[in-house]
């Protein structure tokens, strides 16, 4: 089993000053961390490729019931082979549909000892002030279960090796 912290999420928002010629956005931040037992250069491994999808998506793929439009897409914007960094944008649909004008997750493998590191998700956002309603859409929920999901896999392959 995975030596798992306790998961942290912070939510910080940005005072909006009044500007006259652009729109009013808030931004803030979640994140939420983990220590897994395994090197932070093994997590890369599956954290900074496409590679990730192989353990989370066949999980989910049974449970998951495609509704027509409610798709969305992302670009990757930044992998750092490293600094272990990964980070995707949303570039349509998704959270730019609830009034996101920047919807970014970030994974992180920050090394701890040779034996261990801590898995970092980061989600940055902004926001319409006219949809601040919808800033709850900005969750960690899914990033979690990635984490533990890689982390219940990278203990697996290490005790089968």
């Amino acid at each position: 089993m995975a030596n798992v912290q306790q998961f942290t999420s912070k939510l910080r928002r940005r005072p909006h000053a009044v500007s006259p010629v652009a729109a009013i956005k808030t931004w803030g931040s979640v994140s939420t961390e983990m220590e897994v037992d395994v090197p932070a250069t093994e997590a890369w491994k599956l954290y900074g490729t496409v590679d990730l999808k192989n353990v989370t998506v066949p999980k989910y793929l049974a449970k998951v019931e495609i509704v027509e439009g409610s798709y969305f897409k992302e670009r990757f914007t930044k992998v750092d082979n490293e600094k272990l960094v990964k980070e995707t944008e949303v570039t349509e649909r998704g959270h730019l549909d609830y009034g996101f004008t920047l919807y970014r997750i970030r994974f992180e493998c920050i090394p701890k000892t040779k034996d261990s590191c801590i898995t970092r998700t980061t989600i940055e956002y902004t926001i319409k002030e006219e949809a601040l309603d919808n800033i709850g859409k900005a969750t960690i929920t899914g990033s979690v279960n990635i984490m533990k999901d890689v982390a219940a896999y990278l203990i697996k392959q290490k005790t089968n090796v």
